[in-house]
């Protein structure tokens, strides 16, 4: 009976399939639950460790996961990082974000952007929509020696105002033979495809920056961001969003809805670790 309690406690050992590929090839990942630093479960370790510049601070604001959130103030702060993916590879970034106000005129609220060589291939904020009582969430990405993309997804400002939305932009490389893309989905739903020449590559950044835009001067957001991660692979739509909800959630969508990190270990995992423990007792 200990002999077959083992076996079934092993078979648990083994995690959901789409929770666990949502740790590979995970090269940063920044929960803002006590500190700042990328998170020792991303393969990308120290080179993507992150400092707070300005007034930024990891309380005080609206959380989405755990009880820690990035927050910004509008006026300077924001989360550097001095290291980024290969952007000619695929990639995929992916975060949480809730804007205390939207932004009118010119102004501009940017998530995340790339840095470094003037690049913005890798590129998300927020603008002025057109009508003005909307507000444009917008991808942009830089290419070589093509003309520069972008796609916006219009949101309301009232709706884009202190509500919380997900983004993951999943980038797949051109190819001598195929045209590369660049997919962004808001709330786990596809809203654009910008397609990338054959000819054409992105223009290589040399770091991230998390609240403002690649020179750092401006467009700073204003609000919460959470649960930011970097892959060097392009997910797949159903890691993005799929049906499973709840404690059994394992897309990046449905796991922040229900309060979930990216990494967390599953359901069976943590059971199987208990029902080895409790037979390691029995034994002795």
């Amino acid at each position: 009976m200990k002999t077959f309690l083992k076996i079934l406690a092993i078979v648990g050992l083994a995690p959901l399939p789409a929770a666990a590929a949502l740790t590979t090839q995970l090269v940063a990942y920044w929960d803002f639950e006590g500190n700042a630093l990328n998170s020792s479960l991303a393969s990308g370790g120290s080179a993507y460790n992150g400092t707070l510049i300005g007034n930024a601070s990891l309380t005080g604001g609206a959380t989405r996961v755990g009880s820690g959130s990035l927050v910004l103030d509008g006026a300077g702060d924001y989360l550097d990082v001095t290291s980024i993916v290969n952007v000619n590879q695929p990639w995929t970034v992916s975060a949480w974000y809730r804007a205390d106000l939207a932004p009118g005129g010119s102004t501009r609220f940017m998530i995340f952007e790339s840095s470094g060589n003037n690049s913005f291939a890798i590129s998300f904020g927020l603008r002025e929509g057109s009508p003005t009582t909307n507000t444009n969430h917008q991808t942009f990405t830089d290419n070589t020696p093509g003309t520069d993309q972008n796609a916006s997804f219009n949101i309301t400002d009232t709706a884009t105002a202190n509500t919380w939305y997900h983004v993951a932009l999943a980038f797949t490389p051109s190819t001598p033979s195929s045209t590369g893309s660049l997919v962004t989905y808001i709330n786990g739903n596809s809203t654009s495809t910008l397609t990338i020449p054959i000819t054409d590559s992105l223009v290589v950044p040399t770091g991230f920056h998390i609240g403002t835009y690649r020179n750092a001067d401006g467009r700073w957001f204003d609000g919460a961001i959470d649960e930011v991660a970097i892959w060097n692979r392009t997910l797949a739509a159903t890691e993005i969003n799929n049906a499973n909800t709840g404690v059994n959630a394992d897309s990046l969508y449905q796991r922040g809805l229900s309060g979930l990190a990216v990494p967390e270990p599953s359901v069976a995992l943590l059971g199987g670790l208990g029902l080895l423990a409790l037979l390691g007792r029995r034994q002795r």
